[in-house]
């Protein structure tokens, strides 16, 4: 009998920790994992549960504290982040089987607000962001960027020569068009 106790005591910290383990194996970016993990500890603090504890309580009751959340965070964070600060918690719940109804939770976001003062560069300012580039791999991430539309973050990946395909322009074509 004392065994069995034993045994059950290990399947549950096995479950919990495991939980945490799917929710972080699962994520295959070490970006998202950074942004994810943290969007979850800040869920934690609000609710006062660790994960282990999410875990364990009621499906209905974790329903009501990311909706309070919500609510809360409407008031103290900007629109525009605030489905991003869900997507962690989402995923752990996903990723340990926890079935809530976040058709809900999207309809309470709150509509979002165009950043102002954000434009895209003109001719000129990438003419004169190329003309100030020291070097071929500088005068690339203007074009990169500029032309993508892609935030600065994107680079956070280390960028080998295996992820680069064969490029059409050389940088003789390059030179020759006084791009760089």
């Amino acid at each position: 009998m004392h065994k069995n106790r034993n045994c059950a005591t290990k399947l549950y910290v096995d479950f919990t920790s495991r939980g945490i383990l799917l929710f972080e194996e699962s994520i295959k970016s070490k970006y998202t994992k950074k942004n994810y993990s943290q969007h979850l500890k800040e869920f934690e603090k609000y609710s006062k549960l660790n994960s282990i504890e999410l875990l364990n309580i009621s499906q209905e009751y974790l329903q009501q504290l990311l909706e309070d959340y919500l609510i809360h965070l409407k008031h103290n964070t900007n629109p525009n982040s605030i489905p991003s600060k869900f997507q962690g918690i989402r995923h752990f719940c996903i990723m340990n089987k926890i079935n809530l109804n976040w058709d809900i939770i999207h309809k309470m976001f709150p509509q979002k607000q165009k950043t102002q003062n954000l434009r895209a560069y003109t001719t000129e300012e990438i003419k004169k962001l190329l003309h100030n580039a020291k070097n071929l791999r500088d005068a690339t991430l203007v074009h990169f960027l500029a032309s993508t539309g892609t935030r600065i973050g994107i680079f956070d990946h280390k960028l080998t020569i295996k992820h680069l395909k064969k490029c059409q322009m050389t940088v003789m074509q390059l030179k020759s068009m006084q791009v760089i």
